[in-house]
């Protein structure tokens, strides 16, 4: 269902969407939502830098009523790591980063930034805290 829903979407993006389009864009949503039994999901569509549609559907938590919406914050926890690997992998292909970058390069706020490479955090081995651990994530 979700291949189907993506197909829809991203056809109708392909045409930039106008406003009339937004109907069906939020009921696949709406349906997706449904069939994964998700509390809630908020999707965007950008083509070319421009933001063609963004949408929310259900709450963000079964046991509240608050909602989602267009700047509700999820957390990915795993699902983050495999497009973010192939992000790396794909710029150090483009010649923009090498994995023994130190991270002292882009994210010189970083804790010991010029100490860990890339590589080390594709590796899980920086010694980096768990995020999951912060208050600010509870």
């Amino acid at each position: 269902m979700l291949v189907c829903v993506m197909a829809a979407v991203l056809h109708l993006a392909a045409q930039r969407t106008p406003p009339s389009q937004a109907r069906p864009l939020q009921a696949a949503l709406d349906v997706a939502r449904e069939e994964t039994a998700a509390p809630g999901v908020a999707a965007a569509i950008v083509l070319d830098g421009t933001l063609v549609w963004e949408g929310a559907s259900g709450r963000m938590e079964r046991s509240t009523p608050r909602s989602v919406d267009t700047e509700t914050l999820f957390v990915l926890a795993s699902l983050s790591k495999p497009v973010t690997a192939a992000m790396v992998m794909y710029l150090r292909d483009h010649g923009r980063l090498t994995l023994d970058d130190p991270l002292s390069k882009t994210i010189p706020t970083l804790p010991n930034a010029s100490r860990i490479t890339i590589r080390m955090l594709l590796n899980h081995t920086s010694g980096l805290g768990d995020y999951e651990d912060s208050p600010t994530v509870d």
